[in-house]
């Protein structure tokens, strides 16, 4: 993993395009013949420069050196991300001078003049510019960085979530097409990946409640949102508001979750799982809603039973006697 991460700093302190957010931890468990290239050929310049360009080639090996606390000897939070190349950059970027004031310096010897010190550095910062400034852009707020990062590696389920729970946060349920999805789209797509991902719960909950949302030309769907609760709490049994809106189907459509499966997931809505004051009071006020004895058919005579007939319902099967004694 530790070359993984060295290869792929150097590439990007080589040419820093695409730049993204988020790297999972998967992309650095198997060996990658393009980083590991990237981080040979780091150590193949050290050497060469190290007799006619010392100085460039101490401050080239300065960026392995200052790599070392980030590349996962010992486990840390983030397996990698671009800010780690803050100091290795600034290493990069010396050696780099230190080359270009060498060439300069054989240039006036040579009494040609300054040519190809200066070239590189006005191609390389025509080239950077208007990739810094489409880097930047991506930072404007959370959904334009989680766009990006999901356009620069669809098949990262992490990246795919984020931008789906921020279309959700801005209201962008429509898809309008294929470079403008939904926020079912890409939680979906997330899914897809990864059915199993660190924020699998939390997808399904959202998508379970954009099922009972009417979406353009569609109805709500009970059936599907409770899928997705369902699949939520076995992904991640303390999210307490799949538990509720779960529980609340059986009241909107009994059909679909019965009153022992709403009481049964409710007596989960605890303190130990994060349920707030206010949460547990709502659990309670709804458990009381679903032990009350359900409606009488409108038009039924006082006392009818449950198929509307007057007079008492069926004898009790507990074997007691009925009201006239017989």
């Amino acid at each position: 993993m530790a070359a993984n991460i060295a290869g792929r700093a150097c590439r990007l302190l080589a040419w820093p395009h695409p730049l993204r957010v988020f790297y999972p931890r998967q992309e650095f468990t198997h060996a990658d013949g393009a980083w590991l290239a990237a981080a040979a050929a780091c150590l193949v310049l050290v050497i060469g420069l190290r007799r006619r360009q010392p100085l460039a080639s101490a401050l080239l090996l300065c960026v392995p050196l200052s790599l070392l606390t980030v590349l996962n000897l010992l486990p840390i939070g983030a397996t990698f991300a671009e800010r780690f190349l803050y100091l290795p950059s600034a290493f990069a970027c010396l050696a780099a001078g230190a080359l270009l004031a060498a060439r300069a310096r054989a240039e006036r010897r040579s009494g040609a003049g300054l040519g190809v010190s200066i070239l590189l550095p006005v191609l390389a910062l025509a080239a950077c510019v208007p990739l810094c400034r489409q880097a930047t852009a991506a930072f404007h707020d959370d959904l334009s960085l989680w766009a990006q990062a999901a356009a620069v590696a669809p098949e990262v389920a992490h990246a795919r979530y984020n931008h789906g729970y921020f279309l959700d946060a801005a209201g962008r349920h429509v898809t309008e097409d294929t470079d403008r999805p939904s926020a079912a789209d890409e939680l979906s797509q997330s899914l897809r990946l990864d059915p199993h991902h660190r924020y699998a719960g939390f997808a399904h909950q959202l998508l379970g409640n954009l099922a009972l949302q009417p979406q353009s030309r569609r109805l709500p769907d009970p059936a599907t949102a409770a899928w997705h609760y369902r699949a939520a709490l076995q992904a991640q049994p303390t999210l307490v508001e799949a538990r509720m809106n779960l529980a609340a189907l059986a009241l909107s459509a009994p059909a679909v979750v019965d009153r022992d499966e709403a009481l049964a997931v409710l007596a989960g809505v605890t303190v130990s799982a994060g349920a707030s004051a206010s949460q547990r009071q709502s659990a309670q006020a709804l458990r009381l809603q679903l032990l009350l004895p359900p409606p009488e058919p409108a038009g039924a005579p006082p006392g009818a039973g449950a198929d509307g007939a007057g007079g008492p319902g069926p004898a009790s099967p507990t074997g007691t006697s009925s009201p006239d004694g017989s």
